[in-house]
């Protein structure tokens, strides 16, 4: 808010101006609203898609093939069908491959078949099984 003060005098009109700083107003707290995570669901619309990229640094969780916003894919860990949610526990960015190779089956398993095909080294899927367990931990968290 900005304070305006205008004075007609005989040699003209003056007018100052006050900014809120000047004002001595009390402050206005903004309030922040706290988003608990664990009530979001991440499937819904794509909407957390590019905090889900992020966390993976634009890469497949499963593959590490690099993907984007449009090319990727919304993965359930743990399927529908078996019991999986859509919290950021079990929704992971995938490639299209992935996705559609995994289906509803176990997000190990999968890992497995990429190992075996070659398509990740020993390392690689040492580490997405640790980064499957720190995800259902819940130690792997987006940032909204």
């Amino acid at each position: 808010m900005i304070s305006v003060s205008l004075e007609q005098t005989r040699l003209g009109h003056f007018v100052k101006v006050l900014l809120p700083s000047q004002l001595s107003l009390p402050e206005l707290s903004v309030e922040e609203t706290a988003i608990d995570i664990e009530t979001i669901d991440f499937y819904r619309n794509r909407q957390y898609l590019p905090s889900l990229l992020q966390l993976e640094r634009g890469q497949c969780f499963y593959c590490l093939r690099d993907i984007n916003e449009g090319s990727c894919e919304l993965d359930h860990v743990e399927s529908q069908l078996n019991g999986g949610g859509n919290s950021y526990r079990n929704i992971v960015a995938s490639c299209h491959q992935c996705n559609t190779k995994k289906q509803g089956g176990r997000a190990e398993d999968h890992m497995r078949q990429l190992l075996r095909k070659g398509l990740l080294s020993e390392k690689e899927f040492e580490c997405r099984v640790h980064a499957l367990e720190a995800l259902r931990d819940g130690q792997i968290k987006p940032e909204l």
